[in-house]
């Protein structure tokens, strides 16, 4: 694609992905998480649905995914090892 455009409203390029059985996709789709970018807006032939994804290992980091775009998902534990 020369130039993308994010689809806003997704019910648009559905039929695009017809068939496909990724969880990533629709996940895309229903605006769970990730976006949609079509080659058209008024007539879509191509789309691509890239995952990105922001492991935000403390608070100064998270507001810094946040400000991005990104969406809080899930907490765990993690480790941090100084001196490496």
């Amino acid at each position: 694609m020369d130039r993308c455009f994010k689809v806003i409203d997704t019910k648009t390029v559905e039929p695009l992905f017809a068939g496909w059985e990724s969880t990533l996709i629709w996940s895309c789709l229903q605006g769970v998480m990730g976006n949609i970018y079509v080659d058209s807006i008024d007539h879509p032939g191509s789309a691509a649905a890239p995952y990105l994804s922001w492991d935000a290992h403390n608070k100064e980091s998270k507001a810094l995914a946040e400000k991005l775009g990104y969406r809080f998902d899930r907490e765990y534990t993690s480790y941090e090892i100084a001196g490496y």
